[in-house]
């Protein structure tokens, strides 16, 4: 069984990035989170470790940044990208290269985290709702193992850490 219960104080090795990217990496089957907020900030920093994760659930309960909403909206309008002309998705693809190009940090982990996390939307490896009714303020980090490859059944992280940078 395991029961590690260490808490993270963002001291050299003691951090939750560096607890999240031992564990994501670790034979994680599915990572599930109830977040107040997420940021892309978040994302672009742990995608790496989230690569051989199957399935990814996150459910925000208060904010998404502007980003991440873009990113979703390209990630829908590229699957439907199939209903225009040649002309109009060569448009379409130059105008929102150039916007995301102007708007992102000029950083290579940066484009790669805007590329993979419309792909992981697109082919539903990466699933993201917003509740609406009320407002959730919880941070719970669930991963889940496979357990063919591993001898417990995940890991819960809970805290103050919303899934952003800074976070």
């Amino acid at each position: 069984m395991h029961s590690d219960l260490t808490f993270f104080t963002n001291e050299p090795e003691r951090s939750l990035y560096d607890r999240f990217n031992k564990i994501l990496e670790s034979n994680t089957q599915f990572y599930d989170m109830i977040v107040g907020y997420f940021r892309t900030s978040g994302f672009y920093l742990m995608y790496p470790a989230m690569e051989n994760v199957d399935k990814i659930r996150i459910l925000v309960g208060l904010n998404v940044d502007k980003k991440t909403v873009e990113l979703i909206q390209k990630a829908d309008n590229e699957h439907n990208l199939f209903e225009l002309s040649h002309k109009e998705v060569k448009k379409e693809f130059t105008n929102s290269v150039t916007d995301e190009m102007d708007n992102s940090e000029d950083s290579y982990n940066v484009e790669k985290g805007i590329k993979t996390f419309i792909k992981w939307v697109q082919t539903g490896k990466m699933e993201m709702r917003i509740y609406p009714e009320a407002p959730i303020h919880a941070k719970v980090y669930i991963m889940r193992k496979d357990l063919t490859k591993a001898d417990y059944y995940g890991t819960v992280i809970t805290g103050s850490s919303n899934f952003s940078k800074s976070g």
